[in-house]
């Protein structure tokens, strides 16, 4: 199990396999067949493993809490501390369970073992809120947050640029205005991302009917099988097209996840405005609950889909520089806002840009709560309300 746990962690969820983990630990194929008896049970049994060990960390890290001289006072400093991008193994353990919380979400069987896994993190954040004198949607909002920050930064490398990241979101959300830094580091980043493109990237997919076919095709199987189903060969056959068809519009695979990221981000923007809201209108918790859950038809969050692009690009060092355009320019919507007076750079795009992480958080506790049975499935009516005013986003008066 131990080993099977290393290799989910560095390899992914392909990358269990009875053969890999016979080469890995030097046993007898059939012996780890005999144990395991499947592919599922090995990997749920990698799971658990690795779930165990991140129990381990956080109950460490309660104790160290507990018995520092600043206890549980700084919560930002808690959240930093809690989220261990320093820490590459941590990071790389904590990206394998987020790929396994998106299969899980398509794959009812493996989700007992993820759901024990946020569990336990859920009860972290109550159990800090508490010790803090904090409500439970103190709570629920911390272990949100901690969601959003753990799938977006994660795959940094170097890790140091998500610490600095993660160090202004966190500041932002978690400590009073008084004491919040300016986001030095968020302005820079965007500044280098937009200044230095990914050099065979192009901005905007092709919009022939064609090209519009590959992309809607590709855009559904990324919300039904997820971003790392998709190749020439899948798209082609689920477009009913080519693969000459679908090369002729998209070079790179890196060129046909880029644009199926953009669609995805577009539609999200497109169900947003349907529903009432746009940057100049105000909007309610409500509507704001139906946006962080949208799914369409499918099982999985829109908002959700759009962010398992950085697991994917995460495992490729490759796609080391989309994946810091996806983080950094939100599929270009924070970038290419025209509303007089909107600054890309400024505080409010980077209020924005902060709130989009908790709102990624929201969106996956609500995503699994989906999957409990009963009134264990049902949402915390004040959850989201807390997270928009934590922002400064409140049902009365202030615009998205």
């Amino acid at each position: 199990m131990e080993q099977a746990a290393d290799l989910l962690r560095d390899r992914g969820l392909d990358g269990v396999t009875m053969r890999a983990l016979a080469e890995a630990t030097g046993l007898p194929a059939a012996t780890i067949q005999y144990q395991f008896g499947s592919k599922e049970r090995l990997l749920i049994a990698a799971i658990s493993c690795l779930r165990d060990r991140h129990a381990h960390r956080l109950k460490n890290l309660a104790h160290y809490f507990a018995r520092s001289a600043g206890g549980y006072s700084d919560l930002a400093d808690v959240m930093i501390c809690t989220l261990g991008l320093g820490d590459r193994e941590e990071r790389t353990e904590q990206l394998a369970m987020f790929e396994c919380m998106a299969q899980a979400l398509r794959s009812p069987r493996l989700f007992p073992a993820i759901e024990s896994w946020t569990s336990q993190l859920s009860a972290f954040w109550q159990d800090i809120a508490a010790r803090n004198r904090e409500g439970s949607a103190k709570g629920v909002f911390l272990f949100e947050l901690h969601l959003g920050l753990m799938l977006h930064m994660s795959g940094i490398e170097p890790a140091v640029e998500g610490q600095l990241l993660a160090q202004e979101i966190v500041g932002r959300a978690l400590r009073p205005a008084g004491q919040r830094r300016p986001p030095v580091w968020f302005r820079s980043a965007l500044r280098n991302t937009l200044a230095s493109p990914v050099p065979w990237l192009k901005a905007d997919a092709p919009r022939t009917a064609t090209a519009r076919q590959i992309v809607a095709a590709a855009m559904r199987m990324a919300i039904d099988e997820g971003p790392g189903a998709l190749s020439f060969r899948t798209v082609a056959a689920r477009a009913k097209t080519s693969v000459s068809a679908i090369a002729h519009y998209f070079s790179t695979r890196h060129e046909l996840l880029y644009a199926t990221y953009r669609a995805i981000h577009e539609e999200i923007i497109a169900f947003t405005r349907s529903v009432g809201v746009a940057s100049e209108q105000r909007y309610d918790s409500e509507l704001a609950e139906r946006i962080v859950t949208y799914s369409g038809d499918s099982r999985v969050s829109l908002l959700v889909a759009y962010s398992e692009f950085e697991l994917v690009a995460a495992r490729d060092p490759e796609f080391s520089a989309l994946t810091r355009y996806f983080r950094m320019t939100r599929g270009l919507y924070h970038t290419r806002r025209h509303e007089p007076g909107f600054d890309a750079f400024g505080d409010a795009a980077f209020d924005v840009f902060a709130l989009s992480f908790w709102m990624v958080g929201h969106a996956l506790r609500m995503a699994l709560q989906r999957h409990l049975p009963g009134e264990a499935g049902q949402a915390d009516p004040d959850a989201v309300a807390f997270g928009f005013a934590q922002f400064a986003v409140q049902e009365s008066g202030v615009g998205q």
